[in-house]
């Protein structure tokens, strides 16, 4: 089993050095062997964008990446707030500006943030995700960028803008 793995792992090795990698396809089973073979060494997660997709990586390069845009980034602090706290805050926002009027509440969870490595530079650049997907707030957050947008194309043809 391990070498038929193996096997793979060497062919897709070779395919990519020649570009012929996309060609090949791999079996759930065969990602579920791999997953085993590296437990604990690679990280493999979804690779976005990309249906079918998987990204692996070294441990110690998603962590720095984590540190350089999230823990090391001025925009972020550290807060001793509880994911529950947070939660009932923004439903106390909720319900004390009326927001009832601009978007229902949405029964989700508060996004956690991610990175994932650009296409084009994977080792120097990442992108900073956090997905409002299951926001509690996003159909207000939906309603209020429709607005937005509606105000702000009006005002560019009102004024000529381009």
């Amino acid at each position: 089993m391990r070498t038929n793995v193996k096997s793979k792992i060497d062919r897709v090795g070779m395919l990519c050095r020649t570009g012929e990698a996309r060609k090949v396809s791999i079996t759930v089973r065969e990602v579920a062997r791999l997953k085993k073979l590296f437990d604990g060494k690679l990280v493999v997660s979804v690779k976005d964008k990309n249906v079918g997709q998987l990204r692996v990586e070294c441990p110690l390069r998603l962590y720095e990446r984590l540190k350089k845009e999230i823990y090391d980034c001025k925009v972020f602090i550290k807060v001793g707030i509880k994911y529950n706290d947070v939660l009932r805050k923004f439903d106390n926002i909720f319900y004390e500006n009326d927001m009832i009027k601009i978007g229902r509440w949405n029964n989700g969870r508060i996004p956690e943030n991610y990175t994932l490595p650009k296409q084009k530079d994977p080792i120097h650049k990442a992108r900073l995700i956090s997905s409002y997907f299951s926001h509690p707030l996003k159909y207000v957050y939906k309603n209020i960028s429709t607005i937005l947008t509606w105000l702000f194309n009006s005002v560019k043809f009102m004024y000529d803008i381009s």
